[in-house]
């Protein structure tokens, strides 16, 4: 809901009509000022960067990408380790721990002089993304996180799907072929989109759209699966579970001596 409660950047700036009846009335100032991450913004826009989108067509996608890759997900991580890939996919990427910016915008510097200053354009393009608010993070960090992470489960199910169909030998039944021949086909697609996304980056194409924050967001979902996988390997509990469980048990017990019983 606050996807579609928050204004798109067109919308705001009245190039398009909003997208969702009870949109809030934001001024495009005040939208960026609060819903948009860059160097300049406020601490909390490092998440609440997750509700904003440059037009409808791109809260489309981003709103048919969450519905899409988000149910099978959620069954797998539960409900908080979905708001964990979520939420951390969306700060890791405001963060840009591997300088995805200044990279994006030395190969742009370097496409835009012909490659004839080498030596100059990193300098430059670390003094720019340190002093400037381009390339401001919006709600595709979050999705890409969520992509990541149906990526690996989907590898996951896809290399079980393929253990399963060695076992059966040559008299492979269809219930295993449909879901290899599906989980490869989304594969295929998550591999794609991370090669696009580093080729955008690499060719300097154009600074309007941070390319580094979906492969960030990306690897972010990839590695949070990663580690449920691991914790149910070996059968880690999340603190938050033991805290409820030790609670409940105590409230349970102290019912009953409350009720008479022992």
């Amino acid at each position: 809901v606050g996807i579609l409660v928050v204004p798109t950047l067109a919308a705001a700036s009245g190039r398009e009509h909003p997208s969702f009846p009870l949109t809030l009335p934001l001024r495009p100032s005040q939208l960026r000022k609060h819903f948009l991450w860059s160097n300049a913004s406020p601490w909390y826009t490092a998440v609440s960067h997750v509700l904003c989108h440059a037009d409808a067509n791109h809260q489309a996608g981003n709103l048919t990408a969450l519905l899409l890759t988000g149910t099978s997900l959620h069954a797998a991580l539960g409900r908080v380790g979905w708001w964990v890939t979520i939420l951390g996919g969306a700060l890791t990427a405001a963060a840009d721990p591997l300088q995805w910016r200044a990279k994006q915008t030395k190969n742009w510097l370097d496409a835009w002089t012909w490659d004839m200053l080498p030596s100059f354009t990193p300098a430059v393009a670390r003094a720019w993304t340190a002093s400037s608010g381009w390339a401001a993070c919006g709600a595709s960090a979050a999705v890409s996180a969520q992509c990541g992470g149906e990526a690996a489960l989907c590898l996951h199910q896809f290399l079980s799907v393929l253990a399963h169909m060695r076992d059966a030998g040559r008299d492979v039944p269809d219930t295993l072929l449909i879901p290899a021949v599906t989980h490869a086909f989304m594969l295929s697609r998550a591999v794609s989109f991370v090669l696009a996304e580093h080729r955008a980056i690499g060719s300097g194409a154009s600074l309007a759209v941070w390319h580094g924050a979906h492969l960030t967001g990306f690897g972010w979902g990839v590695g949070c699966y990663v580690m449920y996988a691991l914790a149910r390997r070996f059968r880690w509990r999340a603190p938050w579970t033991l805290r409820r469980e030790r609670w409940s048990g105590q409230h349970s017990r102290g019912g009953g001596r409350r009720l008479g019983g022992r």
